[in-house]
């Protein structure tokens, strides 16, 4: 370089691209640690998921269990009411059946305090008269 002004320009270009080049690397730094960043809040993310699935395996099993409990319960049930209807007369099960499709499933409420069991609603005094006196259970 034998002029000066070349020279000149030639160090306020390099001045230039050093600072171009200190931006640059100060975005990608910005850059890689925002990605450090986002690849964290990936693990905790996946850790939090499969602690949640996890659990809903756990909870699924338990809920299993218990609606197999519920079947053998109902089974039970339903074969100790078939024992009990043995005892029952024809005409009095009909009618309680027949009652019983009528009456959103009840067809048997008990009175308790001049109240109905299922309800709550008063017995009249004639209807209250009507009742068979019998022992509370």
């Amino acid at each position: 370089m034998s002029n000066p002004k070349e020279l000149q320009d030639l160090q306020a270009e390099a001045e230039a691209l050093g600072r171009q080049l200190s931006t640059l690397e100060d975005t990608e730094l910005d850059k890689l640690a925002a990605s450090e960043e986002r690849a964290a809040a990936l693990q905790t993310a996946i850790a939090e998921l499969e602690a949640v699935t996890a659990q809903r395996g756990a909870e699924s099993q338990s809920l299993g269990k218990e609606a197999d409990r519920a079947e053998e319960e109902i089974a039970r049930l339903e074969a100790d009411r078939e024992l009990a209807l043995k005892g029952v007369e024809a005409e009095p099960l009909a009618l309680y059946t027949q009652l019983r499709g009528t009456k959103a499933g009840l067809a048997v409420a008990k009175v308790a305090g001049g109240s109905c069991g299922a309800c709550g609603a008063e017995l009249s005094a004639a209807l209250a008269r009507r009742q068979p006196l019998r022992p509370a259970d």
